[in-house]
């Protein structure tokens, strides 16, 4: 791009990949985009953050100060993930009547850790969609009891939505087709005009007909649905970022001053969620890989001396840069939930970004990390 002189963000929206290219994934299989288009998204982000009258071009800064001491410049970088839909799950969702009163419980039986995103949160909410009851009437069963819960990869890395997503929704529709079907002999009408409301099954076009779960569902017994999801990497992700860096041409310091995350995650399932996590693209192996996080070795004894936080110099929550986002929310074709999730991607650009900004900034290309005051005074031909 910076040989031909082209704008990063008209080269994203041209390359990046949309519905129907084919690409090679890791495992060596043939795969074909699907319902995936995000240059919406990455227009959206670049005009949100001001990237038209922003960028001057490769090597250009943005700004510099009256003195000439300090020059800011921006820059952006993007990337996805076909993980979005890898490795097998199943789950089952078990309605239990309570023994008095007319309300159930719905439990999900799959293991499912809680590793900060909240997924587990996010699995209840869709299924007391789905069967339309309260959501503190849905439960999970306690992760890595093998015992009990069927078999799965494990929630990690930029999947989780989709993968445990989808077989949660399968079988929380299982459930509703055989109140359904259990509601005929009751209801007199076929299962398609028939709705759930109040832990009971009603006809849509006639309302007042309804019948309880726990009529439906024999004694002391439950209703048990069933649901799976086969790898896919026809889903993947997306997460662009756009970055303001000043550099204090004198000592060679470098800071970003802002930050925006753009993305388009498909249905949000979890707002509260998915903004915590496009914050947390910030952290450890992102923007500050470019900056001073560092793995320094003793060449004499082959130890390492970074090894802990304050060596390794995390930044504190009070150095944080502004930062903003740009979320748009199409309606994907990936389960029931139309959505596709972000995950860890969305620090994997920061850091890429950072470099391109000191760079423009500067007018002379640094592509070391981190970019210590050391390596931009090098650029600058002052070491």
């Amino acid at each position: 791009m910076e040989a031909g002189g082209f704008d990063p963000v008209e080269t994203y929206k041209k390359n990046y990949i949309q519905d129907g290219d084919r690409f090679i994934w890791r495992d060596g299989r043939l795969w074909k985009a699907h319902t995936m288009d995000f240059v919406k998204a990455i227009q959206a982000a670049a005009d949100k953050f001001g990237w038209k009258d922003a960028w001057k071009g490769w090597g250009k800064p943005t700004w510099v100060s009256e003195d000439g001491k300090r020059a800011r410049g921006v820059g952006c970088a993007i990337i996805g993930n076909a993980d979005a839909g890898e490795d097998q799950n199943e789950a089952y969702v078990r309605v239990t009547p309570d023994i008095n009163g007319g309300e159930s419980q719905v439990t999900i039986i799959m293991d499912v850790t809680e590793s900060g995103m909240g997924q587990r949160a996010a699995l209840c909410k869709m299924v007391a969609e789905i069967l339309n009851v309260p959501y503190e009437r849905v439960q999970l069963t306690t992760p890595g009891t093998g015992e009990h819960n069927p078999s799965a990869f494990g929630l990690c890395g930029s999947r989780g939505t989709i993968t445990y997503g989808r077989p949660v929704c399968d079988a929380a529709e299982d459930v509703r087709r055989q109140l359904f079907e259990l509601a005929v002999p009751h209801l007199h009408v076929p299962a398609s005009t028939m709705e759930l409301v109040d832990f009971g099954v009603r006809s849509k076009h006639r309302p007042e007909i309804s019948v309880n779960w726990k009529k439906l569902v024999p004694h002391d017994l439950s209703i048990t649905g069933y649901g799976r999801h086969m790898e896919t990497f026809g889903s993947p992700s997306m997460c662009i970022i756009f970055l303001e860096a000043e550099v204090d041409l004198e000592t060679g310091k470098s800071d970003v001053v802002r930050i925006l995350s753009g993305t388009d995650v498909g249905q949000i399932i979890d707002p509260a969620a998915l903004e915590m996590q496009l914050h947390a693209g910030i952290g450890s192996s992102s923007m500050d890989s470019a900056l001073f996080e560092e793995n320094i070795v003793d060449p004499a004894t082959g130890r390492t001396m970074t090894y802990n936080m304050i060596e390794y110099k995390w930044r504190p929550f009070n150095q944080f840069p502004k930062f903003d986002t740009s979320i748009l929310e199409s309606h994907f074709d990936t389960f029931q939930f139309k959505a596709v999730g972000v995950a860890e991607i969305t620090g994997a650009a920061m850091a890429p970004a950072v470099m391109q900004a000191i760079s423009n900034a500067i007018g002379a290309h640094v592509s070391q990390y981190p970019a210590t005051p050391n390596v931009v005074l090098k650029a600058l031909g002052k070491l």
